[in-house]
């Protein structure tokens, strides 16, 4: 009995060492049939000890190849010289992404254990052989990305347990609707990119299909609803470029898990139904170039997962639908080149997903407020911005805008409030801005601007009336030069910031006389200039700061007289002469920096009447060092210097 046992041990050795050794020889027989190849460990020395250890070989429990990847190993010839008959426990075959050229053999038949086969990405030509049909035990085949030519052979239903058909991307004509039966197992079918002229009809019988791409093909004919109604597990149907026509069929509500729906370049005509918001876990929609006409369906306000909605140049004449703004998570919305009307809707603005919207080239010139703020919307802005002659409001601050500010801006002569803080913008201002006469708030900070600011800027003025800027900002860019001389001609501004450019000059005499002025902000530039008469009497004064500067001059009393300043920071200048006792009657103040400058004599004490004040800094002057007891009063001051 021993014996026995031993012997067959040594038989099934030796057995086992003969086919390892036949399999090596196999593999080293096609590596020399190859143009080039990289796979230095594929050498005869090495198939002494079998190939197990080969580069891309996996082997089972008794060292017979399994399984070959060889996916982007650069190899270069044909599979001629492949012997498949050779590798009878080969379940997985991988040479994707390589430039494989030539035919499939028709031996790819003898590997009949294969699970996976991948030949994908590759040069391979004419028609796919019929004897892939032996391969029962097949799960998945990827045939896409080559040359492949010829009638798809009925015998690939024979894979009664592929789940997996990907052979899009050649040049493969309709199958034979008779002999080409349902595959039961299937449930990802890609025949995408081919010259397919009818609709299969035997996806039918795919009753387990969830995943269907038949794009980019030259399939006519109206969308056959009924081939699809017995598909209740689709998730995904592509069928983007072809030559559908007739109108969307209502039984589309008939797929409730469809979460991709791509009909977009066809010749669908009629209305987009309703039904299409009962599909209520779309996330990708797409109708784009397309003859349909009429509305665009306000059900779609039902699609909460919505993230992509593609309706361009697909011939809708309607105004936009307020309930998209009910789409929280959309991300692309384009409506471009349609005949759409109206203005607008203001629940747009609640989309705080979106990063690309396209709605040029329709009729919307009724639109008064555009509010797309405090989104991801990104690239440029597009020229056709000029084309909104009634917008009164364009917020588009807190983006990922850039590039530079289109001229046609110039064009919106009604517009108002004009917000593109927070963006990548870059370039100048063009100066057509000064054609916005109507212009009262006007916000570019936190951009990446340069260039000069255009004296243009100050001739913005009303023919109805005194309708000049009030609210400027200029903060956080890269401008130089001077400060328009007009900025407040007609003496209305009351908020002005413009720190941290590189700003020369003087101080605008303009604002002499914009008495209202509650808030400005002209530090870290390198203004100049004596200021001892270059500003006024501001009441309503609560900041200013023109720190970090090159100014000159003296404080005069008139700083007194700005009874509701709560911050006054001049420091890093060159201001001498002494501290106005006037500064005791800003009974608000609460933080007082004039450090650093030339200022000269006593401190006085009616600097600390001020019951609110919380940070003094006076440091790096040429001051006495008494200081007044009256500081003792200050029971909020936190900072002293």
């Amino acid at each position: 009995m021993v014996h026995r046992t031993l012997h067959f041990l040594i038989l099934s050795y030796v057995v086992v060492q003969i086919s390892a050794q036949k399999e090596a020889k196999a593999l080293l027989n096609w590596k020399s049939s190859l143009v080039s190849s990289s796979l230095p460990s594929w050498t005869a020395i090495n198939s002494n000890s079998g190939p197990c250890n080969w580069n891309g070989i996996q082997c089972n429990e008794v060292g017979s190849i399994s399984e070959i990847n060889l996916a982007n190993s650069g190899l270069d010839g044909t599979l001629d010289g492949f012997d498949f008959s050779a590798f009878p426990n080969l379940t997985a075959l991988n040479l994707n992404m390589n430039n494989l050229v030539g035919s499939i053999p028709a031996g790819i038949g003898n590997a009949t254990k294969l699970i996976l086969l991948d030949l994908s990405s590759n040069n391979l030509t004419n028609p796919i052989p019929p004897e892939i049909g032996y391969l029962s035990d097949l799960r998945v085949l990827l045939l896409y990305n080559n040359s492949l030519t010829g009638q798809i052979p009925h015998q690939l239903s024979n894979l009664q347990n592929a789940w997996l058909l990907r052979i899009g991307a050649n040049y493969l004509e309709d199958p034979d609707p008779v002999k080409f039966k349902g595959m039961a197992s299937l449930t990802d079918l890609w025949l995408d990119y081919n010259l397919l002229e009818k609709f299969p009809s035997f996806i039918a019988e795919c009753s387990k299909l969830m995943f269907l791409d038949l794009s980019d093909n030259l399939i006519m004919g109206h969308i056959p609803i009924e081939q699809l109604t017995h598909l209740e597990n689709l998730e995904y149907l592509n069928l983007t470029k072809n030559s559908f026509e007739g109108e969307i069929p209502r039984e589309i509500k008939t797929f409730p898990k469809l979460r991709h729906l791509k009909l977009g370049q066809n010749k669908l005509t009629g209305t987009i139904p309703d039904e299409i918001g009962l599909l209520s876990n779309l996330e990708i929609l797409e109708f784009h170039e397309n003859l349909f006409h009429g509305l665009i369906p306000s059900s779609l306000g039902n699609l909460r997962r919505l993230q992509r909605l593609n309706l361009k140049s697909a011939g809708l004449n309607s105004s936009i639908p307020k309930e998209l703004g009910f789409c929280a998570n959309l991300t692309f919305l384009e409506l471009s080149i349609n005949n759409l009307t109206g203005s607008l809707p203001l629940s747009l603005a609640s989309l705080r997903q979106i990063s690309e919207l396209g709605i040029s080239n329709n009729q919307l010139s009724e639109i008064i407020s555009l509010q797309l703020q405090m989104n991801d919307l990104s690239g440029k802005l597009p020229p056709e911005i000029g084309l909104l002659p009634k917008l009164e409001y364009l917020y588009l601050f807190d983006n990922k805008f850039s590039g530079p500010i289109p001229q046609q801006i110039g064009n919106l002569t009604n517009l108002f409030d004009l917000q593109l803080a927070n963006n990548f913008f870059n370039g100048s201002i063009p100066s057509t801005i000064g054609n916005l006469s109507s212009l009262v708030k006007l916000s570019l900070s936190s951009n990446q601007l340069t260039g000069t600011l255009p004296p243009e800027i100050g001739n913005s003025k009303s023919d109805f009336g005194p309708r000049f800027l009030r609210n400027v900002s200029f903060s956080y860019n890269n401008f130089s030069g001077k400060l328009p001389p007009g900025i407040c001609r007609g003496g209305n501004l009351i908020y002005l910031t413009a720190n941290v450019n590189k700003l020369v000059g003087p101080i605008p005499e303009s604002l002499w006389n914009c008495t209202g002025l509650t808030r400005v902000r002209l530090e870290q530039n390198r203004l100049d200039g004596d200021i001892t008469n270059a500003l006024g009497i501001y009441p309503d004064l609560q900041y200013i700061d023109l720190g970090d500067n090159q100014l000159s001059g003296v404080l005069t009393s008139n700083w007194g007289k700005c009874t509701n300043l709560s911050n006054f920071r001049i420091s890093g200048n060159r201001i001498k002469g002494g501290i106005p006792a006037e500064l005791g009657n800003l009974t608000y103040l609460q933080n007082l920096d004039i450090f650093d400058n030339q200022l000269t004599g006593k401190i006085p004490a009616q600097l600390f009447r001020s019951s609110f004040l919380i940070r003094l800094n006076l440091r790096r002057n040429q001051l006495s060092d008494k200081i007044p007891a009256e500081i003792g009063k200050l029971s909020r001051l936190q900072y002293l210097d």
